[in-house]
């Protein structure tokens, strides 16, 4: 029992060090179309409206995916209604553990009304759940969330 509470103590640490409780706009854009194989390039905008300085991490450092800190994207057949995603987040997949202190010197600090922009290849974000990683030819509306921050909705249309 005391061994299963050390582990669960240690579970809570490591969540509370990552999690990022901010107070940001998060707006997503890309190409409204691409060719079913291409590779979809996300921008995510991160925008401070608050009345306070916000401090996250957001692009570095680098995950073992290449893609940011602390998201998820949903990404849904508009005419099934159903994801098209095996893993909202591809960083589940790998374990880097950091100290607080490795990470001092990555966080942004954004000033109220500061904005910050990233392009991050979808395929660094999520696992898709089809074999050869490619959405198929479809409509799909896409959504971020960046912490406990959530994105517009985004319409993208793959086609031949």
């Amino acid at each position: 029992m005391k061994k299963l509470l050390s582990i669960l103590f240690l579970i809570i640490s490591i969540t509370n060090l990552y999690s990022q409780e901010t107070n940001l706009d998060v707006i997503i854009s890309s190409d409204n179309s691409i060719k079913y194989g291409q590779n979809l390039i996300l921008e995510i905008t991160l925008i401070n409206n608050s009345n306070s300085p916000q401090k996250f991490l957001f692009d570095k450092p680098k995950t073992n995916t290449n893609g940011p800190w602390d998201t998820t994207l949903n990404i849904v057949d508009t005419k099934t209604k159903t994801s098209v995603l095996k893993y909202q987040n591809k960083a589940i997949l790998s374990s880097n553990a950091y100290k607080q202190e490795q990470l001092k010197d990555y966080y942004y600090i954004l000033k109220p009304g500061d904005k910050i922009t990233k392009k991050f290849d979808v395929l660094d974000l999520v696992v898709l759940d089809s074999p050869n990683q490619s959405i198929n030819v479809g409509t799909y509306e896409l959504q971020l969330y960046f912490g406990n921050n959530q994105s517009n909705k985004f319409t993208l249309n793959v086609t031949k």
